[in-house]
């Protein structure tokens, strides 16, 4: 049986997130770490979610599916969820 995960944290650094692919399963909660200087607004599947310079923001994920998490204003920075 393969276990999925409650929780999961996907980290920023120098504009770039350290993981491309989160797995965690639904109605988990995705934490996302900012370690840079400047805020990042992102959407998460059609959810937007913002994350203030240096600190940190969660999301509850209801539904299943796959989705993509990108920056408007960093187009480099990108990750996928997977919720099961």
């Amino acid at each position: 049986m393969f276990f999925v995960a409650t929780r999961a944290t996907l980290n920023i650094s120098s504009t770039a997130f350290d993981k491309s692919r989160i797995v965690i399963a639904r109605n988990g909660v995705l934490t996302i770490r900012n370690a840079d200087r400047k805020p990042y607004v992102l959407t998460i599947g059609a959810t937007p979610l913002t994350v203030r310079a240096k600190s940190s923001a969660s999301l509850r994920l209801p539904q299943k599916g796959t989705f993509s998490i990108v920056c408007a204003k960093w187009p480099s920075l990108v990750a996928t969820v997977v919720v099961k």
